[in-house]
C-alpha cells in the first residue's frame, strides 16, 4: 500500500468530514441529514460517505444508510424521504419496505441489498438504504461515531464495524479499503 496516498494525507492534515464530503459527493446532502434529524430517524452513515466522514477521500454519487428496520423507524424514514421529494424506483412499492418478508423477497428477486430513493428533480440526490447488512442495527448502533458536520453531528458506522462489514462483503475494492481503514485506526490510536 502506498502510504503517501491522498487518502492518508487527508487524515493527517486534519480536513474535516464536511469538507471532504462536500468535495467528494455529487450533491449536497445537508437537507437529507436535516430531514432525518427532524423525523428522528435512527440511522448510520456507511459506504463512501462514511469513508469521507472518517477523513478518507472517496468519490461517491450516493449516500448509503444503514437504518433501524423496525416499522416505526421505517415510517419516519419514509416521511423524511417524502419531505425531500425522494421516492424508490417505480417497480418498488414503498409499503413493501415496511414489511420484513417483503424486503427479503425484494432483495432476493432483484439481487440487491439496497433500495434507492431518488429525487427526480434533483438527480444528484440519491439515498441508498441497506436492506440486508452483515450485522444487526442494534448491535452496531451503540458503537457509532458521532462526526461533526456543520452545526450537526452525524452518526457514522465506527471504523471497527466498517472493517468487519468490508471483510464480509468481499468485493474487489474491499481489501484496499480495509488496509486504509486499519492504517487510520493505527494513526488515531497513536494520537
Amino acid at each position: 500500500m502506498d502510504w503517501h496516498s491522498p487518502s492518508l494525507f487527508a487524515i493527517l492534515d486534519g480536513r474535516d468530514g464536511k469538507a471532504l464530503l462536500g468535495q467528494c459527493l455529487k450533491g449536497d446532502f445537508t437537507p437529507v441529514f436535516r430531514a432525518l434529524a427532524f423525523h428522528k430517524v435512527r440511522y448510520l452513515i456507511v459506504g463512501g460517505a462514511a469513508m469521507n466522514l472518517h477523513g478518507i477521500p472517496r468519490l461517491t454519487d450516493d449516500l448509503d444508510l444503514f437504518v433501524d428496520l423496525r416499522e416505526d423507524n421505517l415510517v419516519r424514514l419514509q416521511a423524511a424521504m417524502e419531505d425531500l421529494g425522494c421516492t424508490p424506483p417505480p417497480s418498488v412499492d414503498p409499503d413493501h419496505i415496511l414489511q420484513e418478508e417483503s424486503r427479503k423477497i425484494l432483495s432476493r428477486e432483484s439481487c440487491r441489498s439496497t433500495i434507492s430513493f431518488i429525487n427526480p428533480e434533483e438527480p444528484g440526490l440519491k439515498v441508498e438504504i441497506l436492506l440486508l447488512a452483515p450485522a444487526s442495527f442494534n448491535e452496531v448502533y451503540p458503537r457509532r461515531q458521532w462526526t461533526p458536520f456543520g452545526e450537526m453531528e452525524l452518526p457514522v458506522l465506527c471504523l471497527d464495524d466498517m472493517i468487519r462489514f468490508l471483510n464480509l462483503y468481499g468485493r474487489d475494492q474491499d481489501p484496499r479499503d480495509i488496509q486504509i481503514l486499519e492504517k487510520v485506526r493505527e494513526i488515531r490510536g497513536k494520537r
